[in-house]
């Protein structure tokens, strides 16, 4: 997601003339989808598109706003404040309830299913390293800093994360940076 809401569309930056990015759909990858084929393909057969400054990739007021600084501000908190959240040291949890606990000096995030199984797991984001927070609504371990989800078993269910999350035993979570 763009922080004006518009998608990226275009030649990903001025040097390079033959390579081209779309992203950004906010959800919306129907509708941008078809946008992006038309600009892109008129920035190929014609080297100009009446959108491209629009939906420029490189463009400035995308980034520098307000909102911007607010949500790396955001996100860099709660990446501190994951990192302090220390969890309950007892496994007492009822049935279809998930919470942070601490195992042997380590955060995990432990799910009680309705069949009384326990699922517990490491609660590292493998996507940059946020410490994920339980959401019961969903019954989903969600991070705060990119809004990366997974299952209470540890699958992925939404990016940006790419890796699953390690169950408890396995070890800790190889954290996936891949900023390209």
């Amino acid at each position: 997601m763009s922080y004006d809401y518009l998608p990226y569309i275009g030649y990903i930056n001025k040097k390079q003339d033959n390579v081209y990015v779309a992203t950004g759909f906010s959800k919306w990858g129907m509708s941008n989808g078809t946008l992006s084929a038309i600009i892109i393909s008129d920035l190929i057969a014609k080297k100009e598109s009446i959108y491209e400054n629009l939906f420029n990739p490189s463009r400035k007021s995308s980034y520098l706003t307000t909102d911007f600084y607010k949500e790396n501000l955001n996100m860099t908190i709660e990446y501190i404040k994951g990192k302090f959240n220390i969890g309950k040291e007892e496994l007492y949890i009822e049935k279809g309830e998930g919470q942070i606990v601490t195992i042997d000096g380590k955060r995990y995030g432990a799910y009680r299913h309705l069949n009384d199984e326990l699922y517990i797991v490491d609660i590292t984001c493998t996507h940059l390293g946020c410490e994920l927070r339980f959401n019961s609504a969903e019954k989903t371990w969600d991070c705060p800093c990119h809004a990366s989800r997974y299952d209470y078993k540890g699958n992925v269910l939404e990016g940006p994360t790419v890796k699953p999350l390690k169950r408890y035993g396995e070890g800790k979570n190889h954290i996936h940076i891949n900023l390209n």
